[in-house]
């Protein structure tokens, strides 16, 4: 093969992939906030966790940036799941396509759409989120003001390394963990701060320390 033609085929296909991002972040636009925190809620808590959703949009209101919906806030907590950058895989993909639409979404097999963690379950989330949003639902976690959340690693996971993956990134960001939130993920505040531990755990010292600088 040329050397232009190799040049020609890169370009072609570096104007696909701009495409294809373009598309999924013109698709995270204009999307009730609800159906975008139903998103998050769904992508990383799964099905009928409440007070996951509720504290999500909490952490939401906690990072918001003056003058911007929480819709952004949620389009910048959880890009993939909200649709606003190309999915990462295929159960990111299935969940970025989930609306207000009654019938089955594009890319679920009529099996998946009925099952358990189909139809139900969406709706089921979307109708919190809803009333979250309308802020018919109390504060999930209170005291401390929760800015970020993670996967519990003493949780039984299908990935304890992405677990872990959460926590030290927490570590690096000197936040600690907020106890007794009775979710199915761990959210943290900023160390210091209001009803939020003085420091973080003391596992973040091993872990920044083996991870090194």
């Amino acid at each position: 093969m040329s050397g232009k033609r190799q040049a020609g085929l890169m370009l072609a296909g570096a104007f696909v992939l701009w495409g294809l991002a373009l598309a999924w972040r013109v698709s995270g636009e204009d999307v009730p906030a609800h159906v975008l925190l139903a998103r998050v809620s769904r992508s990383e808590a799964g099905c009928y966790s409440p007070r996951d959703t509720v504290a999500f949009w909490q952490v939401a209101q906690a990072i918001g940036r003056p003058g911007e919906p929480l819709s952004a806030a949620l389009r910048r907590l959880s890009p993939s799941a909200t649709g606003t950058i190309e999915p990462r895989n295929a159960r990111q993909r299935k969940i970025a396509v989930l609306g207000l639409e009654q019938g089955r979404p594009e890319g679920w097999t009529r099996e998946l759409w009925a099952g358990l963690w189909g139809r139900e379950c969406w709706h089921d989330t979307l109708r919190t989120a809803r009333a979250v949003v309308r802020g018919r639902r109390p504060p999930a976690i209170s005291g401390a003001v929760p800015i970020a959340w993670g996967c519990d690693p003493l949780v039984p996971s299908a990935a304890p390394w992405r677990c872990w993956g959460d926590v030290y990134r927490a570590c690096k960001r000197r936040l600690a963990p907020i106890p007794h939130t009775a979710t199915r993920n761990r959210f943290f505040c900023r160390a210091g701060s209001r009803g939020c531990a003085p420091e973080p755990p003391p596992i973040c010292v091993m872990l920044l320390t083996e991870a090194g600088p």
